[in-house]
């Protein structure tokens, strides 16, 4: 039962996520819910590269502590840098843009 939860779950997730009716917050959210439950919950993964399109398109809209996380989950996660460098390349520019709302244990 679990198994079919999941899948419906995630099958609903992605709905969500290709409507673009996520935003900034929630997707750095969910990169982080899915890098903390990569063991239990491996078919989350399925998610990454929609959200990945979601935080390329948002980075402005992300704070620092959501940069933050997603760099965190990205790093959890194991990300290839194939999957990963256009959105790293936004990213950075919003860390230098918004550096000095950094706190220490975020970066």
């Amino acid at each position: 039962a679990r198994g079919k939860s999941m899948s419906k779950f995630v099958r609903r997730a992605e709905e969500m996520l290709n409507a673009d009716s996520v935003d900034a917050t929630a997707c750095a959210n969910a990169f982080w819910a899915i890098a903390t439950l990569r063991v239990i919950a491996p078919q989350l993964r399925k998610l990454i590269p929609a959200l990945l399109q979601i935080v390329k398109f948002r980075t402005r809209e992300l704070s620092a502590t959501h940069v933050a996380n997603v760099l965190w989950a990205v790093a959890t996660l194991k990300l290839h840098s194939k999957d990963f460098d256009p959105t790293f390349a936004r990213l950075a520019d919003v860390i230098v843009d918004k550096a000095e709302d950094f706190s220490g244990s975020q970066i």
